[in-house]
C-alpha cells in the first residue's frame, strides 16, 4: 500500500509543479543566490545628519537605534528628498508593499531591483499578490495610509515564517483581542521581537497609522535579527523520529486554514487542535498539522502539496476561493486522500468524489436570520420612518455560495415580511473588517441619512461599518441599524453595547466537531454523508 500510495504521491507533484509553474512569477533579474537572512547587506552609506528634519538624539535617530539610518543603508526606504526624511510622515499602503516586496525579493533572490512602469507601485503590488504577502484586492486604494495593524500584516508576510523564531520574554499587548484585524500577524510580529509596543503595557493602537519613523524601526528588526527585543527562545535539538509504539496507530492531520488572521477561523483552527486532542486514546492518536491559505489561492495549493508530501491521512480544508475545490478535490482523489471542506462551500459538481464532503451551515439560514432580526425590531428596520428600509450590502466573495446566500436571503425575508425595500449600495468586501469599513464609508458619504441597514457578510466588515458609522455621526439603534454574521467575540461584545443591531452566530465549535468525526470516519474506512448542515444562532440586542 505505501509504495502504491508513494508513486500516486510523486504522480501528484508532478502535477501539482505543472499548476505552480502556472502561476510562477517571472523574476525581474536572474540569481543564484540561495535566499536567506545573509543577503541583506549595506548597499547605500547613510552620513550622520544628512537629513535635516531628522534629529539623531531621538529614539530612531542614529544616537540610538540606528532606524532610519538602517532601513536607508540596507536600501529599503529613502527619503522624501536628499535632505528630508520626513520621520513623523505617514506610511501608504503603496509604500509598506514596496517595503515588504523589497525585503521578500532580497531574501530571496540577493536583489531588491523593480523595473517600474506605469504606476509607481504596481509592480510592487503586483508582486506582493504573486508571492503571498497580500491578496489580490485586499486594499482598495493603495494611496491611502497604512495603519500600524495593517503594516503588521504586510510585513509578517515578507519573510517566511521560520525566520520569526520567537523570543522570550514575550509582552502581550493589552489592545489586541481576537476581533482585532490581523491580530494573528501582530501578536507574530510582538514574539518575534520586532514589535514592542508604544509603552511599558506594551500598548500597540492597531488603528493609528503607521509613521515612517516607527515603519524604518520595524522593518530594520525584521531584515536584522540583533536588532529584535529579548533572547530567542531555545530550541530543542533535533532527536531522531521515535519509533512507532506497538499497539498504538498515528493518523496524520492535515488542515489548510483559508486565511490565519480570520477571526472566525482562528476559532475554528484552535478548536480543532483541541477536539482532536480530546480523540486520542491509550492506542489511537492524530498528528494534526495546521497550515496558512494566506487568502491566497497559490498558497493553500501549497499547503495540499505539503500535505501530499506528508503522506497525511486526511485533510481538512477551508477554502480560499469556492472555485478552486475543483482542482483540490482532484488532487486529493488521485493521491488517495479523503477530504472534508469546512466553513466556505464547494459547489456540488467539485465534491463529486465519494471521499470528501461538506460541513458547514446554510448559509441562506444566515442569511434569513439577519433578515429576521431586523424584521422583528419595532420600526422592521424603517429607520427614518418613510416607508423604505434603504439598505447597504457588504459582500464578502461574490462567488462565493454562503456570500451569495447571505446577500440574498436577509431581503426575501423582509419582503416576505410585506417590508418595502431599497437597495442603495452594494459592493464586495473581501471579509475582512478594512474593506468593511471603506465600503460602508463611501455609501455613508453618498446617501447620508437615507440608509436605514447595513447587511455585512460576515461580522469583520460589520465591526468595520461600525467605524464608518460613527466617524459619520450616527448612532446604531437610534438612526441606522447593523447587522453581520458570525458571532465572533467583538461581535458579540457589539451587541450586547447596542453597538450592533444583531449578528448571525455561527457555532463553530459543532462545526468543528462534526467536520473531525467525518474525517475519522474517512480514517476508519467508513462513509460519510456529502453534506452536513450545522444550525446557526441567532443574536441580537
Amino acid at each position: 500500500m505505501m509504495q502504491i500510495r508513494n508513486k500516486r504521491a510523486i504522480t501528484m507533484l508532478l502535477t501539482l509543479a505543472m499548476v505552480f509553474g502556472m502561476f510562477a512569477v517571472f523574476p525581474l533579474t536572474v540569481s543564484t543566490t540561495e535566499p536567506g537572512m545573509s543577503n541583506f547587506v549595506e548597499v547605500k552609506t547613510y552620513s550622520y545628519g544628512m537629513f535635516t528634519d531628522v534629529n539623531e538624539s531621538l529614539w530612531y535617530g542614529f544616537d540610538q537605534q540606528k532606524a532610519i539610518a538602517s532601513a536607508y543603508e540596507y536600501g529599503l526606504m529613502v527619503g522624501n528628498s536628499d535632505t528630508i526624511f520626513d520621520p513623523s510622515g505617514n506610511v501608504t499602503l503603496a509604500q509598506a508593499i514596496t517595503i515588504a516586496a523589497r525585503v521578500h525579493s532580497i531574501y530571496t533572490t540577493g536583489m531588491g531591483d523593480f523595473v517600474q512602469e506605469g504606476t509607481w507601485y504596481q509592480v510592487y503590488v503586483d508582486y506582493a499578490i504573486a508571492n503571498g504577502i497580500i491578496h489580490e484586492n485586499a486594499f482598495t486604494n493603495y494611496s491611502n495610509n497604512a495603519t500600524r495593524a495593517e503594516m503588521a500584516f504586510i510585513f509578517s508576510r515578507s519573510l517566511p515564517q521560520a525566520e520569526f523564531a520567537e523570543r522570550s520574554p514575550v509582552l502581550t499587548p493589552p489592545d489586541v483581542n481576537s476581533g482585532t484585524l490581523y491580530r494573528d500577524s501582530i501578536l507574530a510580529l510582538y514574539k518575534a521581537g520586532i514589535l514592542t509596543g508604544s509603552d511599558a503595557q506594551g500598548t500597540f493602537n492597531p488603528n493609528s497609522n503607521i509613521t515612517r519613523a516607527e515603519a524604518s524601526a520595524i522593518i530594520s528588526r525584521v531584515i536584522l535579527p540583533a536588532k529584535r527585543e529579548g533572547d530567542v527562545t531555545p530550541v530543542t535539538p533535533t532527536t531522531p523520529p521515535t519509533p512507532p509504539t506497538p499497539g498504538v496507530t498515528t493518523y496524520k492531520v492535515g488542515v489548510s486554514i483559508s486565511n490565519f488572521d480570520d477571526a472566525l477561523m482562528t476559532l475554528h483552527r484552535e478548536e480543532i487542535r483541541r477536539y482532536f486532542d480530546s480523540l486520542e486514546t491509550g492506542t489511537v492518536k492524530y498528528d494534526v498539522t495546521i497550515l496558512d491559505g494566506k487568502g491566497v489561492v497559490f498558497e493553500q495549493i501549497k499547503n495540499v502539496a505539503s500535505f501530499i508530501t506528508q503522506m497525511v491521512d486526511v485533510m481538512i480544508i477551508d477554502l480560499v476561493l469556492p472555485s478552486s475545490a475543483k482542482d483540490i478535490t482532484q488532487i486529493a482523489k488521485d493521491a488517495d486522500i479523503p477530504i472534508v471542506y469546512i466553513n466556505r462551500q464547494p459547489s456540488g459538481a467539485d465534491m463529486s468524489w465519494d471521499k470528501s464532503c461538506y460541513v458547514g451551515t446554510h448559509a441562506r439560514q444566515a442569511g434569513t436570520f439577519q433578515g429576521e432580526i431586523i424584521r422583528d425590531l419595532p420600526d422592521r428596520g424603517d429607520a427614518d420612518g418613510d416607508g423604505t428600509v434603504r439598505y447597504v450590502m457588504i459582500v464578502g466573495d461574490p462567488e462565493s455560495i454562503d456570500a451569495q446566500q447571505r446577500t440574498q436571503f436577509p431581503i426575501f425575508t423582509l419582503t416576505d415580511a410585506g417590508i418595502h425595500v431599497e437597495k442603495l449600495f452594494e459592493q464586495r468586501g473581501d471579509w475582512t473588517q478594512e474593506r468593511g469599513r471603506q465600503i460602508a464609508a463611501d455609501a455613508l458619504a453618498q446617501y447620508g441619512a437615507k440608509i436605514d441597514v447595513i447587511f455585512c457578510n460576515n461580522d469583520a466588515m460589520a465591526l468595520g461599518a461600525l467605524q464608518a458609522i460613527k466617524n459619520a455621526g450616527r448612532t446604531v439603534g437610534r438612526d441606522i441599524y447593523l447587522v453581520g454574521v458570525d458571532g465572533i467575540p467583538a461581535a458579540i461584545a457589539a451587541v450586547r453595547t447596542g453597538d450592533m443591531t444583531g449578528t448571525v452566530q455561527i457555532d463553530y465549535i459543532a462545526q468543528v466537531k462534526t467536520a473531525a468525526d467525518a474525517a475519522v470516519r474517512y480514517l476508519n474506512g467508513q462513509s460519510v454523508d456529502g453534506y452536513t448542515w450545522v444550525d446557526c444562532l441567532k443574536f441580537a440586542g
